[in-house]
């Protein structure tokens, strides 16, 4: 490490030790290297990848570490995001849900603040949905299977059953033509 003494000089005027900051305060920047930039790429990556699933299916727990995540970003790399971006990771995270009373009001408030609506504020969206998810919640009806769901789960299991009486009926005859 450098040494302080180094660095000083007498006051002609007081005859005092005087110590030179600037010359001192350059010797630790270039020993430390301040400009080094912590690397966010992690958080941006959670930030892009945020879904409802990923967070129980619980909306207030999805916007809360969704905020915690931006937040972070922001501090370790300000002026990086605008204000709208949080908005869009918290739309995409909330389109991800299997509740079509949900999706839907998601839409709506979504299209709300595309078209540049002065009162839907990100406090709004949030709380908005958050209240829309407790409501659900309360009701007994937010993690139930919609009705298109059942159909296309169904639809699926008759497509697997088609399938796997094909490969029978295709190993049948390939066992009868040899």
């Amino acid at each position: 490490m450098v040494e302080f003494d180094c660095f000083t000089f007498i006051d002609n005027t007081s005859r005092d030790d005087i110590g030179d900051g600037v010359l001192f305060l350059k010797m630790i920047l270039d020993d430390i290297k301040p400009s080094t930039v912590i690397n966010v790429q992690d958080l941006e990556d959670k930030l892009a990848n945020v879904s409802l699933q990923k967070h129980d299916n619980n909306t207030q727990t999805c916007t809360r570490e969704t905020e915690k995540v931006f937040k972070k970003i922001k501090r370790f790399k300000p002026g990086t995001y605008d204000k709208n971006c949080f908005p869009t990771q918290f739309f995409q995270a909330t389109e991800t849900t299997t509740n079509e009373s949900f999706e839907w009001t998601v839409e709506v408030i979504k299209d709300e603040w595309i078209m540049g609506d002065p009162t839907c504020t990100i406090q709004y969206v949030i709380l908005t949905l958050n209240t829309k998810f407790r409501n659900l919640n309360r009701a007994g009806i937010w993690n139930k299977t919609s009705e298109k769901e059942t159909k296309i789960i169904a639809l699926m299991t008759a497509l697997n059953d088609q399938k796997k009486k094909f490969k029978e009926l295709e190993t049948e005859v390939n066992a009868k033509s040899t």
